[in-house]
């Protein structure tokens, strides 16, 4: 009886240690994420694929990583969207949701999503360079600001921000007399909505842009200049 109840104990015991390395090692388990897009890798596609897989790591601590597919080497666009589908790629990148989405599920074009996307885009870009003016990572001529040292450095810096000011206020006013002559105009293939919405992009983008440039002024963040060559 003392043999059964050792061998009983014993056996619980390992029975513990098993699971508490099975849970250690799942819990430590790296999942990968097949991530595709049709074009290469040093595109915009590419370089916005690369931010988002290194957010997703940072995000988790490094519990899902992505393996990138880059120059449609799982296929084209339909062709990454169906393997979506049936769950053997889990990310994919295309030019256009909606239009690929309504070319492949009725084989024809919608008649908004195009003009749509090229609306988006312009608030895409405002929107954009208002995130590049806040880390300091607008594409520049930066030699005299490297170079700069000590009063210069300031100098040069202020000048920059003022210049940046004077530009984005430009864009704030032209911007909401462009809106206000064109309120009246509406969509080709959504002639409910007013043209306005479209380029209120340009004031409002540049609006976010001189917070996003003050917040920069007062506290830098120069992605740029740390990543220059």
């Amino acid at each position: 009886m003392r043999f059964n109840t050792v061998s009983l104990r014993t056996f619980l015991q390992a029975l513990a240690v098993t699971a508490a390395v099975s849970l250690s090692a799942a819990a430590q388990a790296q999942t990968i994420l097949k991530f595709g897009y049709a074009v290469a890798k040093d595109s915009h596609y590419g370089v916005g694929a690369g931010v988002f897989c290194a957010e997703i790591d940072k995000g988790t601590q490094g519990r899902y990583k992505c393996q990138e597919f880059p120059n449609g080497s799982l296929g084209g666009e339909r062709e990454m969207i169906e393997s979506v589908q049936l769950g053997t790629l889990d990310l994919v990148s295309t030019s256009s949701g909606p239009r690929v989405g309504t070319r492949f599920l009725f084989s024809q074009p919608s008649t908004w999503t195009e003009e749509l996307m090229r609306r988006l885009l312009i608030w895409m870009v405002m929107l954009g360079a208002a995130v590049a003016f806040r880390h300091g990572a607008l594409i520049s001529v930066d030699l005299m600001l490297r170079t700069a040292r000590g009063r210069w450095h300031t100098f040069v810096n202020t000048l920059i921000t003022v210049a940046s000011l004077a530009l984005l206020a430009v864009l704030i006013w032209y911007g909401i007399d462009l809106v206000w002559r064109i309120r009246f105009q509406t969509w080709a293939s959504l002639d409910f909505l007013s043209m306005g919405w479209a380029y209120a992009a340009i004031p409002v983008g540049a609006f976010v842009s001189v917070i996003a440039l003050l917040a920069h002024q007062l506290d830098p963040v120069d992605e740029q200049l740390d990543n220059a060559q």
